[in-house]
């Protein structure tokens, strides 16, 4: 559980809110710092250890986890030798908003012991998490809400967070499923002067359309800013002497990093995948990475054991996310030896980034919280969530969706080491944003540049589509057409379909594991009986109908959803039967 933790105004002795013998900081590097009033504690992965400063002077205390990609560049710029100079430097230069310039995941505590000033900070994404909660004892903050909850004096349950777990999967806005806990969003930072609290922004995403470039000029410009990503990534590694490991799976946004990083000359890569065996993923992935002269490894997801570590899953996530998807990502890493390896590159987002959420070229489309719901049952009750103000739907989708939902899989891997992906490269994200939909959507920019500027990586099946993206779109659209008319006669025959949750053909086949793993369908049924009581103990009687519903009534991923709702109140708010 990496990270760091802090309470600021609780004059409560540290030994009363962590103790950092505790077994399960064993494989981290741990430090501390207290005062009068205040607590701060680090125990962060071993990885990049320099980017990770801890420092205190009589003037000021930096405190970061992550990595910090263009150090190099910063340094030289302002002329420092060490991190925490750096940043320093950055904050007498340029105030609050210094954050603005840094690349990376990465997060930051900075205090100004002079005009007692505190300054907490996430990244541009919010890939580095930071919850908080402000309250009469002090304001007490951390990047993982099962550790911050275990110095709060109680946990209550948030209703709106939970509709939001049983329909979306994922937490909306700042929410979490504690009640008053919050998640600082991406590109804020919290400030605290002499006890005065106040959150601001030193960055904000837009997708204002920049008109004034053709489509040939666009395909350059990005794929310049792409190669730049990719250096600062690989780089970082080289910086360490580390190896390079990349996953790699059907899709493009991973295959998109392996060839261009191949293509700048970084060809010691150790690629790995995990899927269901002999589904497309391992297929492409394997072809991929035999022609690139990669190292392979391909994990088998058959036994579905992934599954099985919920209450782990819930001590790092902290139940923002549907469980299963950080699970796969941790039981895949954690049967590796990573030690000579450096960050996890990965393809995150790039669909979204060189495409767009939306389906149509239109900015005018109203805020949709009810589509890429994972649960239809209650979907009509999220009109009633308060949203935070988003200029457009595309905007709301890539904090929400992108952001606080596809992002949080990154929390496996900080387990371990640190992740980036060049798509979430917050100079290129911006630069794609700000070209026009009509380019961006259903993935036309995204093949064109493939095509034209990488062929070789055209030349393998696309997961998604089951063909080629140079495949004629009408033989597209008849091939989807015949998927998804045949699989609706079958799942109206009650039979297997030809891909998706309830057929072995697919990455994660839900349904076909629960029908056909007796050990898996037990743990899931009888976690569900030892814990639906669980409500009970928090008086929440509507809760419980939704959950008994959903799970009796819903697929397997409706019931994993159930069960993340479960194991939160289990573990995070701590009822009792």
């Amino acid at each position: 559980m990496p990270g760091f933790l802090g309470v600021i105004g609780d004059k409560r002795s540290n030994n009363e809110l962590i103790d950092l013998n505790d077994p399960r900081y064993n494989e981290l590097i741990t430090n501390e710092i207290y005062g009068e009033s205040f607590y701060l504690a680090r125990f962060v992965n071993n990885k990049f250890l320099n980017d990770k400063v801890f420092f205190e002077n009589d003037k000021y205390i930096v405190i970061t986890d992550g990595v910090l990609l263009n150090s190099t560049f910063l340094k030289e710029k302002y002329h420092k030798e060490s991190i925490s100079e750096l940043l320093i430097e950055m904050y007498e230069q340029c105030g609050e908003t210094f954050f603005e310039q840094i690349r990376g995941s990465y997060s930051c505590i900075l205090y100004n012991k002079e005009v007692d000033n505190w300054l907490i900070y996430t990244d541009h994404l919010g890939d580095k998490k930071v919850y908080y909660k402000n309250s009469y004892q002090g304001f007490f903050f951390g990047s993982r809400i099962y550790e911050l909850t275990k110095i709060l004096d109680e946990g209550r349950l948030d209703n709106d967070s939970c509709l939001c777990m049983l329909t979306l999967g994922y937490m909306v806005d700042d929410r979490t499923m504690v009640k008053d806990v919050k998640r600082l969003l991406p590109g804020h930072y919290v400030k605290i002067n002499k006890g005065i609290v106040e959150v601001h922004r030193y960055f904000n995403l837009n997708n204002t359309p920049r008109e004034d470039k053709s489509e040939e000029a666009i395909i350059e410009e990005m794929d310049s800013l792409f190669r730049e990503a990719i250096r600062l990534q690989f780089e970082k590694d080289r910086e360490y002497g580390y190896k390079h490991i990349a996953s790699l799976s059907g899709g493009l946004d991973s295959r998109m990093v392996n060839f261009v990083a191949h293509d700048l000359g970084y060809k010691d890569i150790l690629n790995y995948t995990f899927s269901q065996s002999n589904y497309l993923d391992e297929k492409i992935a394997k072809d991929i990475a035999s022609d690139l002269n990669h190292e392979f490894i391909f994990k088998s997801l058959d036994d579905a054991k992934f599954l099985f570590d919920l209450e782990d899953i819930l001590k790092i996530n902290g139940g923002t996310s549907i469980y299963y998807g950080v699970a796969h990502s941790k039981n895949n890493l954690e049967k590796l030896n990573l030690k000579s390896y450096g960050m996890v590159h990965t393809g995150q987002l790039g669909d979204v980034v060189i495409g767009s959420f939306l389906k149509e070229p239109n900015y005018n489309q109203p805020i949709d919280l009810t589509s890429y719901v994972y649960s239809t049952k209650y979907k009509d009750r999220l009109d009633t969530i308060d949203k935070k103000e988003y200029p457009d739907d595309e905007i709301f989708k890539m904090y929400n969706r992108g952001f606080n939902f596809a992002l949080n899989g990154n929390l496996a891997f900080q387990e371990f080491t640190e992740s980036m992906s060049p798509f979430c490269d917050v100079d290129f994200l911006q630069y794609c944003m700000n070209i026009p939909l009509k380019h961006r959507v259903g993935h036309n920019l995204y093949f064109k540049w493939i095509v034209k500027k990488y062929p070789k990586a055209a030349e393998y099946i696309y997961e998604s589509i089951k063909a080629k993206i140079t495949t004629p779109k009408v033989y597209i659209r008849s091939k989807d057409f015949f998927i998804r008319g045949t699989n609706k006669v079958l799942r109206k025959l009650n039979l297997p379909t030809l891909y998706g949750y309830n057929t072995k053909n697919g990455m994660n086949p839900f349904d076909y594991w629960y029908r056909t793993n007796s050990e898996l369908k037990e743990f899931i049924d009888s976690y569900y009986k030892q814990n639906i009581k669980l409500l009970d103990a928090l008086n929440e009687k509507e809760l419980r109908v939704m959950c008994e519903n959903l799970y009796n009534n819903g697929i397997t991923v409706e019931k994993l959803q159930v069960l993340t709702v479960l194991a939160t109140v289990k573990l995070i708010i701590g009822a009792k039967l």
